[in-house]
């Protein structure tokens, strides 16, 4: 660790000779990000604060000043500070290449500090931002943070859709907590021969599955499937 941060201090003297050689023009911009972003590496976050700042009054309403917004905004929440984060990624001007993202981080830290509603209004303006060549991936996650948020709010028919968008486009990395989602929100509405026929599947993940046969179990139970319901249970309690 302490080699480390040696190695990062020595980066940071390199930036700095050369932030001092060339001023704010050339490369003096590219030395300075660097400097903010090595600041940040070894906390100093007050240090790096001010370099954004800097980055930002002189790369005015351009692509650069984007960037150092959205770093900005980033470099907060890692300081603890995630309601100066949020307003900091709210900054970051729609239209760029980093607004969707911005959205989607501001929003992550609203929902996490009790803000859901606020939250889904950033993921939406996220989702309907995102760039022209986004991949599929990039969409599934605003629909899956978009139906996990709005489940959380009680309001499931609006969570099932976007879960069920979510599912169609998701990668591997997020697929099974959106098939999941999908069947809790189907369960959630009374929709049990929805869920079963969601739930019937293999699942990569322990906890995961887990929690899919103990819904699953749930499921059969509130149909007066009883067989089926203590199957469920049974697997559970030898998996135990």
């Amino acid at each position: 660790l302490q080699g480390g941060r040696e190695r990062l201090e020595e980066s940071l003297a390199i930036y700095r000779e050369l932030r001092e050689q060339a001023g704010a023009a050339g490369f003096g911009g590219s030395a300075l990000f660097q400097m903010a972003r090595v600041r940040g590496q070894l906390e100093r976050f007050d240090e790096a604060a001010a370099d954004y700042r800097s980055l930002i009054e002189e790369s005015g309403e351009t692509p650069e000043g984007d960037v150092a917004r959205f770093e900005l905004g980033i470099l907060h929440n890692q300081a603890g500070r995630w309601a100066e984060a949020v307003d900091q990624l709210l900054s970051v001007r729609p239209g760029a290449h980093l607004f969707a993202r911005s959205r989607r981080e501001a929003g992550q830290l609203l929902a996490q500090n009790g803000e859901r509603q606020r939250a889904i209004e950033l993921f939406t303006a996220g989702l309907e931002g995102l760039d022209a060549g986004a991949t599929g991936g990039e969409e599934a996650l605003f629909h899956y943070l978009l139906g996990a948020t709005q489940a959380q709010l009680g309001l499931q028919a609006a969570a099932l859709e976007h879960f069920e968008a979510a599912v169609a486009t998701a990668g591997p990395e997020l697929l099974e907590r959106a098939l999941y989602g999908r069947a809790a929100t189907a369960f959630r509405l009374g929709r049990y021969r929805q869920a079963i026929a969601y739930l019937a599947r293999s699942w990569a993940d322990e906890e995961t599955a887990a929690a899919a046969l103990r819904l699953l179990a749930a499921a059969h139970a509130a149909l007066g499937q009883g067989t089926e319901a203590m199957a469920g249970y049974e697997a559970l309690a030898r998996g135990a």
